[in-house]
Parts: C-alpha cells; sequence; structure tokens
C-alpha cells in the first residue's frame, strides 16, 4: 500500500509497466520450467523482488507484490481455472492486507446483515488464500474483519457472479 508503481520483470524482459496498487495484469503465457521474476519500483532498476518460480506446462499462476515497502513479499498461487459447476461460479478469497491479518472472512448474498452470520474463513492469515468456494450465480459481498469481531475493515461492495466465472478478491489496505 505503500509502495509507488512497479514494473514486472520475467527473465530480464519486461512484461508490464506501471503496474500500481491494487490493480492487476493480464496472464502473460510463458514457457514451463524455471523462469526469473523481478519486480522494481518504476522510477528504479534495483528490484525489489528477485527470485526463480518454477511454473507447471498448463499451469496459470498468480503473483502478488505484498507487504509494506519495508518488508515486501511475492506470494505465489495456482490458479484453478477449470470450470466449475454448472450454474455456478468459483470464488477465491486472499488476504493481502498488512495493516488486519489476521482476519475472518465473510461471503455472504448481498444485502445480509453480518450479525446474523458466521465467518466462511476464521482468522485467515496475511498472505494466505483460500481454496476456491463454488458460489450458485447472483450478488453478494465479501467482508474482512479482525477475527471475533463484526466491525468490517474490509467491504468488497457488491460483486456480481455469473455462472461460469472464476474470480478471486484479494483483501488489501484502503478500499
Amino acid at each position: 500500500p505503500d509502495e509507488g508503481s512497479i514494473d514486472v520483470l520475467i527473465d530480464s524482459k519486461t512484461i508490464a509497466s506501471g503496474v500500481t496498487f491494487g490493480t492487476a495484469t493480464s496472464y502473460t503465457s510463458l514457457s514451463s520450467g524455471s523462469r526469473h521474476l523481478q519486480m522494481e519500483p518504476s522510477d528504479t532498476a534495483t528490484p525489489v523482488i528477485d527470485e526463480t518460480l518454477s511454473l507447471g506446462s498448463g499451469s496459470d499462476t498468480t503473483v502478488l507484490l505484498a507487504n509494506f515497502a519495508t518488508s515486501l513479499n511475492a506470494v505465489t498461487l495456482q490458479d484453478d481455472n477449470s470450470a466449475p459447476t454448472s450454474g455456478n461460479a468459483k470464488l477465491r478469497i486472499i488476504n493481502a492486507a498488512p495493516g488486519l491479518a489476521p482476519a475472518d472472512v465473510y461471503i455472504v448474498p448481498d444485502g445480509t446483515d453480518i450479525n446474523s452470520v458466521t465467518p466462511v474463513l476464521s482468522s485467515m492469515g496475511f498472505e494466505s488464500a483460500s481454496s476456491y468456494t463454488s458460489l450458485g450465480a447472483g450478488t453478494y459481498r465479501v467482508w474482512f474483519t479482525q477475527p471475533g469481531q463484526k466491525f468490517i475493515f474490509i467491504d468488497s461492495g457488491p460483486l456480481s457472479l455469473s455462472a461460469g466465472q472464476i474470480r478471486s478478491v484479494v483483501g488489501l489496505n484502503n478500499s
């Protein structure tokens, strides 16, 4: 949340420039095997992340730059882009809010009173991701709270999910 824009390099080739907090790039097609990942502030050539990724053939991978600028981490997640069951969507939750961790997470139909439900995920750790949850098509809301509390720290706002969609919700500091 306190880092400026980032450039992303794979094998020394820039694949995304000027990526800002809370935004994403699209997938980039890469050969399987070991790939050199670097993330660097857009105004320098000094990487804040410099590591090797091992990519499987035919796999989809998401890499998040997480934490405050003094303790940045690359969080690598394997994506499951297989089709959801008929009439459903799949939703994965990622806790990338360093100001909150850990968090209780609620996934509820929009309009639900938080006081009437229990969390779907309890004490979800910082820089962790849930498995994919199958949900019927509809409008939902994802809330992050401190464990055992009902004060909403992060509110996704209404999320309209259609049958066949696969989505990830990333909880971040700030709205």
